[in-house]
């Protein structure tokens, strides 16, 4: 916890929460990922990666959202990985100290400097996947 609170420093502002919803796919070596911010958003994204993994594709959902929302202003995002929910809460120092050796250590590493760039606290928050029974 030390480390990775180390990591991110303190918070210095915290505006009007920015709620931030992202989903993810992989197939076939291909992954995607949508940013959802409410409707009409400008906002709202979805991108295609090539050679990537379902969990990349969270990360850099993350790393999209800490670059796009001003940094100024509350980072609530919502995402039914606990993997990566745990990857930038809980692992993300030990990670850090090990030269970001883990799966993925370049895309979290970059994701977790933009984060901790913002002024502004930045919360993860897990939604179960797929719940609505036609899903």
């Amino acid at each position: 916890e030390e480390a990775t609170a180390r990591l991110y420093g303190p918070v210095f502002a915290s505006g009007r929460a920015i709620h931030v919803y992202i989903g993810t796919a992989a197939r076939g070596g291909r992954s995607a990922f949508a940013r959802w911010h409410g409707s009409q958003s400008k906002w709202n994204c979805a991108y295609t990666l090539e050679n990537s993994t379902e969990a990349g594709a969270g990360i850099m959902g993350v790393l999209c959202a800490a670059q796009d929302c001003p940094r100024e202003k509350e980072l609530v995002i919502y995402m039914s990985s606990q993997y990566i929910i745990r990857s930038f809460c809980y692992w993300a120092g030990d990670n850090e100290t090990r030269g970001w050796t883990c799966a993925n250590g370049e895309k979290l590493s970059d994701a977790v400097g933009w984060l901790a760039q913002r002024l502004a606290p930045v919360r993860f928050r897990w939604v179960a996947a797929n719940v609505h029974p036609g899903n």
